[in-house]
């Protein structure tokens, strides 16, 4: 997408769309992981019996979503941050 951005002049102006990307790469790693730790969960759990099929995966997905960003953050926060500073001081 960088590529295609510098070749057309596209400047994306919206910090949130920003930071997804600079957490892109915690988001494609972690998601797998916290899909089937919330699907394990709510397996435990059996809220399927207290809520409908609709609500579960309404459920199911916001806490996918949420975790997943959540996890990302701290990931580029205070592991990947770490390893992209040390790619700059020796290039």
């Amino acid at each position: 997408i960088n590529n295609i951005c510098a070749r057309y002049k596209i400047v994306i102006k919206n910090k949130y769309l920003n930071y997804f990307g600079e957490i892109s790469y915690g988001l494609y790693l972690y998601h797998i992981i916290i899909i089937n730790f919330v699907v394990f969960l709510f397996m435990k759990l059996r809220p399927i019996q207290v809520f409908n099929d609709i609500i579960t995966l309404i459920l199911i997905n916001v806490l996918t979503y949420g975790l997943t960003i959540f996890v990302s953050h701290l990931s580029y926060k205070y592991f990947e941050s770490y390893f992209l500073k040390l790619k700059d001081k020796y290039r």
